[in-house]
């Protein structure tokens, strides 16, 4: 799937009832530290975000992989992602991917 390029103009804040919409490429989950919260979401969010999706954590204390375990087949499109401080100054995001990365195709 290619991703249109990313602008905050395309950017939509929503809660975990819109995951059920199957038309978002891209899915970022920022909720607070704890796996249980994560693995929620991102179970939830599996059942609806459409193939390809790519779906993100923002998490800077929880492995991706273990994040990932509830996604099973899709664990491989997950990406942990570190915003640094101050992101109006500091406009750098690391990207994280799980233990375990499957090639793409």
């Amino acid at each position: 799937m290619a991703y249109p390029f990313f602008s905050l103009a395309k950017t939509h804040r929503t809660t975990p009832i819109d995951c059920r919409r199957n038309d978002i490429a891209i899915r970022v989950e920022a909720v607070p530290e704890r796996l249980a919260i994560k693995h929620e979401i991102f179970a939830r969010v599996a059942e609806h975000a459409p193939e390809g999706a790519l779906l993100g954590t923002n998490t800077s204390q929880l492995s991706i992989t273990r994040i990932g375990t509830v996604l099973g087949d899709r664990a491989a499109s997950l990406v942990g992602m570190h915003f640094f401080n101050p992101p109006v100054r500091m406009r750098l995001v690391e990207l994280v991917r799980r233990d375990a990365v499957r090639a793409p195709g």
